[in-house]
């Protein structure tokens, strides 16, 4: 055989048994050691048609950071050392505004409460699918409320309410949304699969997410989901500031993300969401008879992960 003849075999063979492209693997990875930043800035907008009041429109802005830590690595994805390094929240209502700024002065006693809440060192554990498994260690969150002065009933209740804002379920569904899902086995461009996630923090709602790979560029792997949020139980109750409350909720919540194929972990996520329906104030109390409230809450959220 001439050696030009050889020389093509040799190419067509190379070419012909080429060995295919490994599919990309969407999969939280964790070295111990491994520190990540997460940013948040979120714009909600709630408006509530009240009997006998007209329409109450709120609005609440928030701004924040998380620091991550890898602190151990387990069987089923990481241990990570998680703590509120910056908050900031604006809420504007026909009551007046109220502001709670971490960076703020200490002459404000909103202040003084969302500050208590900085530096404090909590662990969640996360598999390498993104699923929050448990969150723990929250006593340290907590503490240090008792040295702000609040009388007992007051302490009460705004532990109450930092514990509603920022509880394991909370925390867990905050995190779940801007961390996204991935599926079980690796996933080709073009895949689909399904997620869910809960939340709980006013009332329960449900999002059943199906999400899309749908290209890979120089910015990583990009990421889409159409969520559809519901109500788990129509006739559960739940405490509303104090009052005895039902809900029925649906909506739709729109996901875009992209991924760092090298760790696994977003950089950066969008998230747009719309809710409706109504929120029922049962009967009891200043109540003397079930008020039906009529309710859309828009809210936008982007969330931006670096890692240090």
């Amino acid at each position: 055989m001439k050696f030009q003849h050889v020389l093509a075999f040799l190419l067509v063979f190379s070419f012909a048994f080429v060995p295919p492209k490994k599919k990309p693997k969407l999969e939280y990875t964790y070295k111990v050691g491994d520190l990540y930043e997460l940013n948040q800035l979120s714009k909600q907008n709630i408006k509530q048609e009240i009997p006998g009041m007209g329409e109450i429109t709120v609005d609440v802005n928030v701004e924040g950071s998380m620091s991550f830590k890898i602190v151990e690595v387990t069987a089923s994805g990481g241990k990570i050392e998680t703590a509120y390094t910056n908050l900031k929240m604006v809420t504007k209502s026909p009551q007046g505004d109220m502001v709670m700024d971490s960076q703020g002065s200490d002459e404000s006693m909103q202040n003084k409460v969302i500050k208590v809440l900085i530096n404090k060192p909590f662990m969640v554990y996360m598999n390498k699918l993104g699923v929050v498994e448990k969150v723990e260690n929250l006593d340290n969150l907590y503490s240090g409320f008792s040295s702000l002065g609040f009388d007992e009933a007051t302490a009460s209740q705004m532990m109450q309410t930092i514990k509603q804002s920022f509880g394991e379920g909370t925390i867990k569904s905050s995190l779940e949304m801007a961390l996204p899902n991935y599926p079980e086995k690796g996933a080709a461009i073009g895949a689909t699969w399904n997620s869910t996630t809960e939340s709980a923090v006013a009332f329960p709602i449900k999002t059943d997410n199906a999400w899309k790979f749908v290209k890979v560029d120089d910015q990583g792997a990009h990421l889409e989901s159409d969520g559809a949020i519901s109500t788990p139980d129509v006739e559960k109750i739940t405490m509303l500031n104090g009052m005895k409350a039902k809900t029925n909720l649906t909506g739709r919540q729109m996901t875009k993300a992209k991924v760092d194929l090298k760790t696994g972990w977003p950089t950066d996520i969008s998230v747009l969401s719309e809710i409706k329906g109504d929120l029922t104030l049962l009967a009891g109390g200043p109540i003397p008879e079930d008020m039906k409230v009529p309710m859309v809450i828009t809210t936008e959220s982007a969330f931006k992960i670096v890692k240090k």
